[in-house]
């Protein structure tokens, strides 16, 4: 079973757009589940940003990190590819979500609700998650 601390230990969990403000933060361990179960749930850190550039610039900066890591771009759901990048190494997932409003009805218990948007700011989500067994595609 993998570990928050595990992926927090990995370089990928630091990533974080210059300038950019750490808005709400947490982790979870990996839970064990049936083999071949659909549902597994990861282990993962994420954190939701607030950067001071438009959404293509921030996209495109994280994208290269990515690469010079080795991580390559996996397909993007298509109901929502345009706010949504996974990128796939190993057995770890990197998934970049962009966010037009809050996906919060408030803030709270640090989550950045709807004061956190800001005009000139993209407000995004690094969820960096991990499973023993990998991902698919």
């Amino acid at each position: 079973m993998l570990t928050s601390a595990w992926i927090e230990s990995q370089p990928e969990s630091r990533l974080t757009f210059p300038g950019a403000t750490v808005l709400h933060s947490d982790s979870r361990e990996e839970e064990p589940v049936d083999p071949g179960d659909p549902h597994q749930t990861s282990a993962y850190v994420r954190a939701f940003l607030s950067a001071p550039a438009d959404r293509e610039t921030v996209a495109q900066w994280y994208g290269d990190q990515l690469e010079q890591l080795h991580w390559r771009l996996a397909r993007a759901p298509l109901d929502h590819p345009q706010h949504y990048r996974r990128y796939l190494r190993d057995n770890l997932a990197f998934n970049l979500f962009f966010y037009d409003r809050s996906p919060f009805d408030r803030d709270g218990m640090g989550v950045p609700g709807p004061a956190a948007f800001r005009a000139g700011q993209t407000v995004h989500q690094l969820f960096l998650e991990g499973r023993e067994n990998g991902f698919s595609d």
